[in-house]
């Protein structure tokens, strides 16, 4: 549930209105870590 959960999260705080620069975490499998910057 890793990928659709951080797209569900990342669709919530848009809605809120989020704004500037974010960091989007998610771990996958073999505790591979992923942090891609996003511009709102």
């Amino acid at each position: 549930m890793s990928v659709p959960t951080v797209l569900f999260v990342l669709e919530r705080v848009l809605a809120q209105g989020a704004t500037g620069r974010l960091v989007m975490a998610a771990l996958g499998p073999g505790f591979t870590l992923s942090l891609p910057p996003l511009e709102a």
